[in-house]
C-alpha cells in the first residue's frame, strides 16, 4: 500500500525531475562581455574553438570549420595586422558571413576586435527564429560608461606587434549563453569590416561568464548537485515510511 508519506516523496522527486528537464516558455541569449585583454574564452571542457589557422588566406566559399561543426556561406581570412588576428599573430577573420552549424550550439564566443559601428550579429534557433540581435553600440556604450583607464585598456589592438594601433575602436571577447534550453542554429555576422577570431564553441549549456550586456545570467547546476537532490528527495520519503511503520 503506498502511504501518504511514501505519496509525498515521490511527487517531490518527481516535481523536482520536472523542473530540471522542463524548458520554461520564456528562452534567450545571455550576452557577456569578458575583461579587457581577453582574446580566448574564459570556459574549458567540451569546448572546440576555431582559430581560422589552417584556413587559407583570401576569399572562399561555403568553408567547414576545423572539425565539421558547421559552415560559413562566405570566409575572408586574413593575416594578423592592426585591425584582427588574436595573439598579434595567424590569421583572422574579417566581413560578414552566415554560419551554420550541423549541431545548435548552446554557447558561442569570439573576439570581436576592432568594432566597427556597422557591425552587428544576430542568432536564431533551431525554428530559425531569431534569438536577438546585438549591435556595436551594446559594447561600445557599456565600455563608455566604465573608469577612463578601464575604457583605455579596451581601447585598441591589445598585442605587441600593434599595440595602442587602431586607438578609436575597442577590442573584446563577447560571449552568447543560450538560457531555458535554448540553441543557436545559425549566426548572421554583418558589416564589411567586421574582425572577429578565436570562435568557440559548446553544445552544452555552461554557466554565464563576464559583464552581462543584455539578457538574463544563467548558472548550470553540477551533475553531483543534482544527484544529491534527488538523494535528498529519496531519503525524505524513506523516512517518512519508517515513521510511518514505526507509528
Amino acid at each position: 500500500m503506498t502511504t501518504l508519506a511514501t505519496k509525498v516523496g515521490l511527487t517531490l522527486a518527481g516535481t523536482l525531475l520536472t523542473t530540471l528537464s522542463a524548458t520554461p516558455a520564456f528562452a534567450g541569449i545571455t550576452f557577456t562581455l569578458e575583461g579587457a585583454g581577453a582574446q580566448e574564452t574564459t570556459l574549458t571542457g567540451n569546448i572546440f574553438t576555431e582559430d581560422f589557422e589552417s584556413m587559407s588566406l583570401g576569399t572562399s566559399n561555403n568553408v567547414s570549420f576545423g572539425n565539421g561543426l558547421g559552415t560559413m556561406n562566405v570566409a575572408k581570412i586574413e593575416s594578423a595586422n592592426k585591425y584582427g588576428g588574436a595573439g598579434g599573430a595567424g590569421n583572422y577573420l574579417r566581413g560578414g558571413s552566415s554560419i551554420s552549424f550541423n549541431e545548435a550550439q548552446a554557447y558561442m564566443g569570439f573576439w570581436w576586435s576592432a568594432g566597427d559601428g556597422t557591425n552587428s550579429i544576430e542568432l536564431f534557433d533551431e525554428a530559425d527564429e531569431s534569438l536577438g540581435f546585438y549591435s556595436t553600440s551594446l559594447v561600445s556604450d557599456f565600455i563608455d560608461n566604465l573608469s577612463e583607464t578601464e575604457k583605455v585598456a579596451y581601447s585598441g589592438n591589445p598585442n605587441d606587434n600593434f599595440l595602442g594601433q587602431n586607438s578609436h575602436e575597442y577590442y573584446s571577447y563577447l560571449n552568447f549563453f543560450g538560457t531555458e534550453g535554448s540553441k543557436i542554429k545559425r549566426v548572421e555576422l554583418n558589416g564589411h569590416n567586421f574582425e572577429s577570431d578565436n570562435f568557440s564553441f559548446s553544445t552544452t549549456a555552461r554557466s554565464t561568464t563576464g559583464d552581462i550586456l543584455s539578457g538574463e545570467a544563467t548558472e548550470v547546476p553540477e551533475p553531483g548537485a543534482i544527484l544529491g537532490l534527488l538523494a535528498t528527495a529519496a531519503f525524505g520519503a524513506a523516512s517518512r515510511r519508517r515513521r510511518q511503520a514505526s507509528a
